[in-house]
């Protein structure tokens, strides 16, 4: 008798932790699929620029040491390219707004028509 009542409470637990994993991933999925089609504005100072396109095969922009927005990329091994923004007028210290889309590993990049960075400040 004792084992069907710790069978029973294994079952139950299993079902409900299998229900907030699949609850989890839907939700999950649902927020990344919507920030990587949507637009949004981050603001920050320019902590870093790297124009290493060539070398490493992006080039970037860096707000508050955490904010890495992809502005360009050299040939990747698939051939595929990305869309380059001329990052020549921007400098360490300036505050930005940055109209940015998500890709689905997190990070941003300028892949849109509206998508920019704009100086606000020095």
């Amino acid at each position: 008798m004792k084992h069907k009542k710790f069978i029973a409470a294994i079952v139950a637990v299993t079902m409900v932790m299998a229900g907030l994993v699949a609850w989890l991933y839907v939700n999950n999925k649902h927020v990344s699929n919507m920030d990587a089609a949507t637009p949004q504005v981050i603001s920050g100072q320019v902590t870093s620029i790297s124009n290493e396109c060539r070398v490493d095969g992006t080039c970037s922009v860096t707000l508050d040491g955490s904010k890495s927005i992809v502005t360009g990329c050299g040939l990747m091994a698939d051939g595929k390219t990305c869309k380059s923004y001329d990052q020549s007028n921007l400098h360490t210290g300036q505050q930005v707004n940055a109209t940015v889309m998500r890709d689905g590993s997190g990070r941003y990049n300028l892949e849109c028509d509206s998508c920019a960075i704009h100086v606000i400040g020095e």
